[in-house]
């Protein structure tokens, strides 16, 4: 997907419920799965949403290298409610399951014509996620600064 409805200049939410059955060798020395993917591989991120060794993390190196990651780890096998949101404050969040897990300010515009969004892999396809993603949604407005419920539940198979 390559479109400026992923472009976020200012705050932002993304969010999805995901199931992984297991994670690809990332190729720096972990394992991850994919959720939200605006990079060139191996060359620059503008954002990555992934889980990396067992945490979700939030990674773009267009502002320095920066990183957020989640405290808890996210389960193989079950499906999880996760979202990235960033507010007017420039103020990024990342909540598991509804639970708020990590918090930074970060200012970086995250909009770029070159960069194409990819859902559930990493930059072209070279990674496909081992799973499902559903309910995937993103919006140019930061819909949670705190513990919130997620919106929809998940059922196991």
């Amino acid at each position: 997907i390559n479109n400026s409805a992923f472009d976020f200049p200012n705050e932002f939410t993304m969010e999805a419920w995901i199931f992984p059955t297991g994670f690809v060798t990332d190729g720096y020395g972990g394992e991850s799965f994919s959720i939200f993917s605006r990079w060139l591989h191996g060359i620059r991120t503008l954002y990555l949403v992934q889980i990396n060794n067992g945490k979700l993390n939030f990674y773009t190196d267009f502002a320095g290298m920066i990183s957020l990651q989640s405290q808890s780890d996210i389960p193989l096998n079950q499906w999880t409610h996760i979202a990235v949101t960033r507010d007017l404050n420039n103020v990024l969040r990342i909540f598991v399951n509804g639970n708020l897990e990590g918090e930074k300010v970060i200012t970086q515009n995250f909009s770029s014509e070159e960069f194409p969004m990819t859902v559930g892999a990493s930059s072209n396809n070279l990674r496909m996620s081992k799973g499902f993603i559903g309910e995937w949604h993103t919006c140019k407005k930061c819909l949670w600064i705190s513990n919130f419920t997620p919106k929809f539940e998940r059922k196991e198979f």
